[in-house]
Parts: structure tokens; C-alpha cells; sequence
């Protein structure tokens, strides 16, 4: 059987191993500096933004911290806790959030205004900081129980207890204030058993105060 003497069109190997012209590599060349523009633009505007969020909110600490002082005017603090919500205002990275919504939790905490510092608490138990997020998971269960409401104060005790372990930062601390908000509601054995799981734990560094609290509720 004789074969062709040349391939069919499109079958030929030169065509396969011809370069591209100038004018594909020129489009691509320019289609990916583009793209790296773009790329390193957004990045410097995210840097920007960030930047800006964290002097804000360093120029809002700092204010806050001023309105402690003694001899500061009367609604220095309220103009520091304004400063706070503007910061929060201007959508800053969820870093500084987190940050921010804690701090404007602990000083609506302080000034009393209890429904107002649980938004803010919850708005950081719901972001990205582990740490904080868990410290407002804390702080949620004080706002209840100075209101008196120890089942929610129990609720939020117990959740923030969740992912921690004896051991484990703040899990002796929170054992404490579940054992203390149970008693407060009248839940005596709950809260026994809550102050042994302390008193029983040879590491614990609160077994002592656990074991005080057993002996007033009458358990040896």
C-alpha cells in the first residue's frame, strides 16, 4: 500500500510546532500585565483601608482611654464611645471589627447600657477572632446575669464552655461563673455538680474556691 506523499491540510507537523505571532503573545503579554495591575491595586487598596481602619481605631483608644482620667470633661467618655461606633461605621477589616465591637461592648458595659454591649458582643462572638469572640461569648453571660436573667447567663456560660477543656485558658474561670449564675437561679444541684468537676480536678487553680463553695452549700 503506498502512502500519501504529503498529509492532508491541517495534518501537517510544521503547522503543529509553528510559534504564535507576535500580535497573540503582544494580547497576552498585555492581557496579563492587566490582570497583575489589577491584582496588585486591589491589594494596595485593602492595605489602604486597613491601615486607615487601624489608625482610627488606635485614635479611638486612645481617646477612650483619656475620658478615664480623673480630671477628664464629663462627656469625654460618651465622645469616646461615638468615636468607637464611627470607626465601626467605616467597615473596617474584620481584624479591627472584632477589636472594635469588644471595646464599644465594654464600654456600654460600664456605662450600664446592657442591651447596647450585648450587640456589640454578639457582633464579635459572630467574627473571626477565636479570642475575642470567646471573651464576648463571656461577657454576654455577665450582661444577663446583671440583669438578673441567670438562665441566659447560663446559656451563654455554657456555650462559651463548649470548645474549652480543664486545662484549657478561661475554663476554670467560666466553670465558676456557670456554678455561681446556678446557684443564683436555684439550681443548687446543678451547681454541685458544676463546683466538683472543679473541686475534683487536682490541676484546677479555682479547686480551692470550689471546694469553699461546695462546703456552703452543705456538700463535704
Amino acid at each position: 500500500m503506498k502512502l500519501p506523499r504529503s498529509l492532508p491540510e491541517g495534518l501537517n507537523p510544521s503547522s503543529w510546532l509553528k510559534r504564535p505571532s507576535w500580535r497573540v503573545l503582544a494580547i497576552t503579554g498585555g492581557s496579563l500585565l492587566v490582570v497583575a495591575a489589577a491584582i496588585v491595586a486591589t491589594w494596595l487598596w485593602v492595605a489602604a483601608e486597613q491601615r486607615r481602619g487601624l489608625e482610627a481605631f488606635a485614635e479611638a483608644m486612645v481617646k477612650l482611654q483619656l475620658s478615664q482620667a480623673p480630671s477628664a470633661r464629663p462627656e469625654a467618655k460618651a465622645e469616646a464611645i461615638r468615636d468607637l461606633e464611627l470607626t465601626l461605621s467605616r467597615k473596617p477589616s474584620a481584624a479591627v471589627t472584632s477589636q472594635v465591637t469588644y471595646e464599644l461592648g465594654n464600654r456600654k458595659y460600664t456605662s450600664q447600657q446592657y442591651p447596647a454591649s450585648r450587640s456589640a458582643y454578639e457582633l464579635t462572638a459572630g467574627g473571626r477572632s477565636p479570642t475575642l469572640g470567646r471573651l464576648a461569648q463571656v461577657s454576654l453571660g455577665y450582661t444577663w446575669e446583671v440583669q438578673k436573667d441567670y438562665s441566659r447567663a447560663s446559656d451563654a456560660f455554657e456555650k462559651a464552655l463548649r470548645a474549652l477543656k480543664p486545662g484549657d485558658f478561661l475554663y476554670d474561670e467560666l466553670m465558676m461563673d456557670l456554678g455561681r449564675v446556678q446557684e443564683l437561679a436555684g439550681r443548687r444541684d446543678d451547681a454541685v455538680k458544676t463546683y466538683r468537676r472543679v473541686a475534683d480536678n487536682p490541676k484546677s487553680v479555682r479547686g480551692d474556691d470550689a471546694r469553699t463553695r461546695l462546703a456552703s452549700l452543705g456538700v463535704r
